[in-house]
């Protein structure tokens, strides 16, 4: 798995979570997922950070964006 295909998963699950309020994945499963991208991708610049509830944050997740596949799926 690429860091970009990673990054991708997680913003699209702190977008569900903190923008939407309708997360898919359960807080330990969840903590379990940034836990695993922090030993993978030490560093990695969006990976470092905490999730935010800022819309502008997720400008690619949008559900307007024309990359609003990443909210619907498939992950």
């Amino acid at each position: 798995m690429t860091p970009g295909h990673f990054t991708d998963i997680v913003l699209r699950h702190r977008y569900l979570y903190y923008v939407l309020h309708a997360p898919e994945k359960s807080d330990t499963s969840y903590d379990e997922l940034e836990k695993l991208g922090e030993r993978l991708f030490p560093g990695h610049p969006i990976l470092a950070t905490v999730g935010s509830s800022d819309i502008s944050d997720y400008p690619f997740l949008h559900p307007r964006s024309p990359t609003r596949v990443l909210v619907e799926g498939p992950f």
